[in-house]
């Protein structure tokens, strides 16, 4: 997981596309105050939108998890995801997460209903990040917090949250780089000076024991390792060429560069290179 930097494109079909998520959220908080039954619909994963802004490999994502850095597309088929969760919320085991009403009244947190159609809320992201997976994996419902306070249940309540998971394209959130790492020798994905943020994101997405993640990070290393080694071999054009390679693989284009930053910090440092 990496920052990612979003910028509301300027197309006329995602001006299009928020003016509807607008209605269609002022619709709901409606609903919600009437006591009716709220319906969310899947206006936030229109496919215009999810093919040329969060699944597309020009885009801001890259093609990308997430969460998990994978290209969605070589792997399966992908989700719009909430990053907080639209109809239910679950604590970081999966249990219901209450809240309680004026009076004492206890019940289950509706989900964050009114961030349904909202694009800030909104991740792409691979089905096993997502979805219920082996060995109790995947985002689901869940929204781990660290209290105080508990899960909010409006715009005012969320600002004072804090989130076990980390938002990688919410510039208000911290850099996932400051929470994980990763084992160089291994690939593991690890937590950075011991963050319960870091922890929690390797637990619920499954960092480490899909096999297909582990490989891909460490072909990412190996690919970075490589690269440094044709730069003592190569003329200064080809040198350039390379030299361009490790760029675009540290600028963060490309798939698991969590862990190619990590080797090629590490390479720089055996190689005395600044």
């Amino acid at each position: 997981m990496i920052r990612i930097k979003f910028r509301e494109p300027e197309t006329a079909a995602w001006k299009r596309w928020v003016k509807d998520c607008e209605k269609a959220t002022a619709k709901l908080r409606d609903d919600y105050e009437a006591g009716n039954t709220i319906e969310i619909t899947e206006l936030y994963k229109r496919k215009s939108i999810k093919k040329e802004v969060y699944f597309s490999k020009t885009g801001p994502f890259r093609g990308r998890c997430a969460y998990c850095e994978s290209y969605i597309a070589d792997l399966q088929r992908g989700d719009v995801e909430h990053f907080r969760p639209k109809r239910a919320v679950t604590d970081e085991n999966d249990v219901p997460v209450t809240i309680t009403r004026p009076g004492g009244r206890q019940e289950q947190h509706p989900g964050y209903f009114w961030l349904a159609y909202n694009w800030k809320n909104l991740l792409p992201s691979c089905t096993s990040c997502n979805q219920p997976g082996d060995e109790g994996i995947g985002k689901r419902n869940r929204f781990p917090l660290e209290p105080p306070p508990g899960h909010g249940i409006t715009d005012t309540d969320i600002t004072t949250e804090r989130p076990l998971l980390i938002n990688p394209a919410d510039p208000d959130d911290d850099d996932p780089e400051n929470h994980l790492d990763i084992e160089l020798e291994t690939g593991i994905m690890c937590s950075r000076n011991n963050s319960r943020r870091g922890e929690a994101c390797v637990k619920i997405f499954g960092l480490n024991i899909r096999d297909q993640l582990v490989n891909g990070r460490r072909a990412a290393m190996e690919e970075v390792t490589a690269n440094y080694l044709k730069l003592l071999t190569v003329d200064d054009a080809k040198a350039r060429i390379v030299r361009d390679q490790l760029k675009e693989m540290e600028q963060g284009s490309l798939s698991y560069t969590l862990a190619r930053r990590a080797q090629i910090r590490k390479t720089k440092e055996r190689l005395g290179i600044k």
